[in-house]
């Protein structure tokens, strides 16, 4: 069995996120920066404040996603992100937006997703819901179980809802946990088991540059 991980992007090769949302954010984006272009006899403070409104479209509207991979789930939330390993993992909910909870010393945390889920990503894979292509990023060498059943595709249910995004991160979790006892996955290490939690400096600066320059012209006109 091969014991390198792949690298971080790649563990999370599976995208649930709110597609009509992303049409959205990209519409207004463009719609904003377009005005901008052909408003700049208008002055700075008005094209400043138009980029600001594109890029706050970007950020809250297009980049936030769900990603479910080998190294759990990984949040992303306008400014901030989220990677909840396996080993912390605790539970999963679908209300207004997709909550999971992991472990925390002490208690547990939740965390809302602000994506949710109605379109997955999938990348090529075998078995149930495909998440043997999930398995192949760590164990790259080892030969494809003949006895599995090939998909076409996820379950219709997994598409378009909180709750069908929800049972697809219980059934990676479960094909996870699987993976650990047969050998498949390798045992997760100490430093594995925590939440991580972090600002997302591309979103801060999307925002933060157009918004500085909105506040400058401000005060200079």
């Amino acid at each position: 069995m091969n014991d390198a991980t792949a690298p971080a992007e790649d563990d999370f090769g599976y995208v649930l996120r709110h597609t009509g949302t992303v049409v959205l954010g990209v519409i207004g984006a463009l719609g904003a920066l377009v005005v901008a272009g052909v408003s700049l006899a208008a002055g700075p403070v008005f094209v400043a404040a138009l980029v600001t409104f594109a890029a706050l479209s970007v950020v809250l509207l297009v980049r936030p996603s769900v990603r479910v991979g080998t190294r759990g789930v990984r949040i992303d939330n306008p400014f901030r992100r989220h990677v909840v390993p396996w080993p912390a993992y605790q539970d999963v909910a679908s209300r207004w937006n997709l909550c999971v909870y992991a472990a925390r010393d002490p208690g547990e945390v939740e965390i809302k997703a602000w994506a949710l889920a109605s379109r997955v990503t999938r990348p090529r894979g075998e078995g149930l819901l495909g998440l043997p292509g999930i398995r192949g990023r760590l164990t790259r060498d080892l030969p494809p179980a003949p006895d599995r059943p090939h998909t076409t595709g996820l379950p219709a249910h997994v598409k378009g809802t909180a709750s069908g995004a929800a049972s697809f991160i219980e059934q990676a979790h479960a094909e996870w946990q699987e993976g650990v006892a047969t050998g498949e996955f390798r045992a997760p290490a100490a430093q594995e088991r925590h939440v991580a939690r972090r600002w997302d400096l591309l979103d801060i600066a999307l925002v933060a540059v157009p918004a500085a320059a909105w506040l400058i012209s401000l005060l200079v006109r």
